[in-house]
């Protein structure tokens, strides 16, 4: 017991200079080692089981970890997609709005009179005026 204990330590130490999934690894069948040791009454072909299946089991838990995360990325990602049309959106709108500032005076308007000529085939074409607006 104090043996498979001891082990438990060792591994754990050396995993903890591995990624953290090593570590998750190691104390899942460190875990299971030492649960299965205790109910088998030390047989070593069910402690080895229950060091498998806390490996097993600290997979299947890392597997499930990782969907979420990639789920929140996934998620994270689209609202940072949204977020950037609609400030694209409103930095257009703004872009279009006539800025108060920078009116360089007041507007006049000049009319001419347009139109009322004959055409080379004899056809008196109808007058009208054109207004242009001039800022000063």
């Amino acid at each position: 017991m104090t043996m498979l204990f001891r082990l438990l330590i060792l591994l754990s130490a050396l995993a903890s200079a591995c990624s953290s999934r090593a570590v998750y690894d190691t104390a899942g069948a460190g875990a299971g080692a030492l649960i299965a040791n205790q109910i088998s009454g030390g047989d070593t072909l069910m402690t080895a089981a229950g060091a498998g299946g806390g490996v097993l089991a600290a997979e299947l838990l890392q597997g499930a970890s990782a969907d979420g995360q990639r789920e929140q990325y996934n998620r994270g990602y689209d609202r940072g997609a949204s977020d950037a049309a609609k400030r694209m959106y409103w930095l257009t709108q703004n872009l279009q709005q006539p800025n108060p500032d920078q009116s360089g005076g007041r507007v006049r308007r000049y009319t001419f009179p347009a139109g009322g000529e004959v055409t080379a085939d004899g056809v008196r074409e109808q007058s009208y005026e054109v207004t242009v607006p001039v800022e000063e």
